[in-house]
């Protein structure tokens, strides 16, 4: 099977070869970490026993920095790596844990997946959510590495798929594996196993994203994007977080609406992509406005510029100077992206319809009526303009938020105490 996968990989490769070196040619974002995700990973020092951490975005890396805390401090003779797919994923990684720890993800190629076994030496390898390659998990097999998995979840069409491919994925699906698949709630719990996943193997153990996303707040931290972004304290400021194409367009309509009643608002607006920032900037300037951005040095300022966060890592800090948030990738894309930061910081979020990605976490916000769901444009500036005029409504929605969450933390614990029982052999 590993010789026909990897047979399978060099053609599609093939195939692909022209597009890719075009795009190497021209983008660094395509060459960044290449030799990486050949397998040439840091090679790790000493003998301490290694947990590999694999987090693919942004959301993951930072979904687990709680449970990487926990470990370090509670475990400090392991030795913590972490690998990311995405660039964006790297950088942020590298900045909260330490470059000597990150490194790419190696691609599913049975040489590159060995080298970068060789390189780390893992001892347990960590998943999050379900981030599973055929090759990786086979080799692991061989070497008798135990895979967790953590926060996982399965929509319901990857059910039948995986199924179909129960062949590929034979190694986390055999029963005597020493495999561990701890997912968000019961209904993830009941997919994995109609996806064919052992019964005994899949565990209810919550999801990290309560423990992960900052509730402590940071003035001074605030205090420097304010000044970074041209906002001076006494300004209301209402925040588009994690924005996609075509929403950043409908939030510029949507504060010309809103500078009607309060003529001193400000918006930030925070595309999911930094890659983005030039498009969005042309977005903010074709609508009539001026644009400050976080990473330039001084520049307009007032109601009229819309201040663009271009920058990684500071998002939290964002919605904490908020008094109004709107979550994107709700109204122009399907998925949705985390209602939760705002919401730890006792800001109401508002979101559209498509939060798939994040559904519990919606609801959980939606049955506390500690966030606001909107079907279109028209109503995403009726619900801005009502909090806006409703700051004690506002106050207790984000008080109720915040309570929601804070009862539901815990999920990094019980992955640190599955990770120690993978390391004694006691439950594997």
């Amino acid at each position: 099977m590993g010789a026909l996968l990897n047979l399978a990989y060099a053609l599609a490769a093939l195939v692909a070869s022209p597009y890719i070196l075009a795009r190497m040619l021209v983008s660094a974002r395509w060459r960044a970490g290449f030799f990486q995700r050949l397998g040439f990973v840091p090679r790790r020092k000493g003998n301490a026993r290694c947990v590999w951490i694999h987090a693919v975005s942004v959301g993951e890396a930072s979904a687990i920095r709680t449970m990487v805390e926990l470990l370090r401090r509670e475990r400090p003779d392991w030795e913590v790596r972490i690998s990311t797919t995405t660039n964006t994923g790297q950088q942020l990684a590298a900045d909260r844990y330490g470059r000597e720890t990150v490194f790419y993800f190696p691609l599913d190629l049975s040489p590159a997946v060995r080298n970068a076994f060789n390189r780390v030496r893992p001892d347990v390898i960590v998943l999050v959510e379900l981030e599973v390659w055929p090759n990786f998990l086979r080799l692991a097999r061989r070497r008798g590495i135990p895979v967790i998995i953590v926060n996982g979840r399965m929509r319901e069409e990857r059910v039948a798929r995986y199924r179909r491919a129960r062949r590929l994925f034979a190694p986390a699906l055999d029963a005597d594996a020493p495999n561990l698949f701890c997912v968000q709630n019961e209904s993830y719990r009941d997919r994995f196993i109609r996806a064919g996943f052992p019964p005994d193997k899949v565990r209810v153990t919550g999801t990290m994203k309560y423990d992960a996303v900052r509730a402590e707040p940071a003035p001074e931290r605030v205090a420097a994007l304010r000044a970074a972004l041209g906002i001076a304290p006494q300004e209301r400021v209402w925040v588009a977080g994690c924005t996609w194409p075509g929403e950043e367009a409908l939030c510029l309509r949507a504060h010309r609406e809103l500078l009607r009643d309060a003529p001193g608002l400000r918006l930030v607006i925070a595309p999911r992509h930094i890659e983005r920032a030039d498009e969005v900037r042309q977005e903010i300037e074709r609508a009539g406005f001026g644009c400050r951005r976080r990473t330039q040095v001084g520049g307009p300022a007032g109601p009229q510029t819309i201040a663009l966060l271009d920058s990684v890592g500071e998002l939290s800090y964002l919605y904490e100077m908020a008094d109004l948030a709107f979550v994107g990738k709700s109204l122009t894309s399907q998925g949705g992206h985390n209602v939760l930061e705002p919401a730890a910081l006792g800001v109401a979020p508002v979101f559209g319809p498509r939060v798939d990605n994040f559904r519990d976490e919606a609801q959980l916000l939606l049955d506390a009526d500690a966030a606001v769901q909107v079907g279109d444009e028209a109503e995403l500036t009726a619900a801005l303009r009502r909090l806006l005029a409703e700051p004690e409504t506002r106050r207790r929605m984000g008080e109720r938020g915040r309570a929601a969450l804070l009862e539901r933390r815990g999920a990094s614990r019980r992955h640190v105490d599955v990770l120690t029982e993978a390391m004694a052999g006691t439950s594997l």
